[in-house]
């Protein structure tokens, strides 16, 4: 992977710097005991800092040199790589890998998966967030005939999310990586209401648009 300017530039400005509703919600699902956390997809480092305060020992890779100079600015262990490449890192070296909105943006999930549980401890614990694709409006999209990452293509001219998640898709590629899934929850967001909250019920997942995961290996 590689990161346009327009990437980069949500770093500098700090659009690419928040924390999302996700993201928040993870920390919920977070073990205890927990030493050591790698953070693929770090970005800035908001995360890590966070972690970090906890007392947690944090590791860090992005594919965005800028990012990783915002975040090393921050005093985080952190450095440039590309997942699509694997995990630099030896066997069992982290109790947890945390993936926030990144299992999307490689060419071979399955893979990466893999890669995380083999970097993770016996019993270690992957925190993950993705889109849910198969969500109402995305299916009354197709429905209609409209690829859902026609307006992805339209606003920014290109789309880097390579796999279109489903609850089952993303099942399955835990399962073949070696992974348990402990707890599914879901964020949703009600169209024309607007408001958006955490859920754990399947019977509204038609209107999530991310997918918070905790599995272990």
């Amino acid at each position: 992977m590689i990161p346009v300017e327009r990437e980069n530039n949500g770093y500098r400005t700090g659009k690419r710097c928040l924390i999302s509703k996700a993201e928040e919600a993870l920390f919920n699902f977070l073990g205890e005991s927990v030493s050591s956390i790698l953070d693929i997809g770090c970005g800035s480092g908001e995360i890590m800092k966070r972690l970090q305060d906890d007392g947690h020992e944090l590791t860090g890779l992005d594919f965005s040199p800028v990012a990783i100079g915002l975040a090393k600015q921050k005093g985080l262990n952190c450095k440039v790589h590309d997942l699509d490449t694997g995990i630099p890192y030896p066997d069992g070296a982290f109790n947890v890998v945390w993936a926030g909105d990144i299992i999307e943006h490689v060419f071979d999930p399955i893979f990466l998966m893999k890669e995380i549980k083999r970097v993770l401890v016996k019993g270690g614990q992957l925190l993950c967030s993705v889109p849910y694709d198969l969500n109402l409006v995305n299916r009354l999209r197709i429905l209609f005939g409209y690829s859902y990452q026609e307006f992805i293509y339209r606003r920014y001219g290109q789309c880097k999310h390579h796999t279109f998640i489903s609850l089952g898709l993303i099942k399955y590629m835990l399962n073949k990586a070696g992974f348990v899934i402990k707890e599914i929850r879901y964020v949703v967001k009600f169209p024309k209401i607007g408001k958006e909250f955490i859920t754990k019920s399947r019977s509204l997942n038609c209107f999530a648009y991310t997918m918070m995961i905790s599995a272990e290996c």
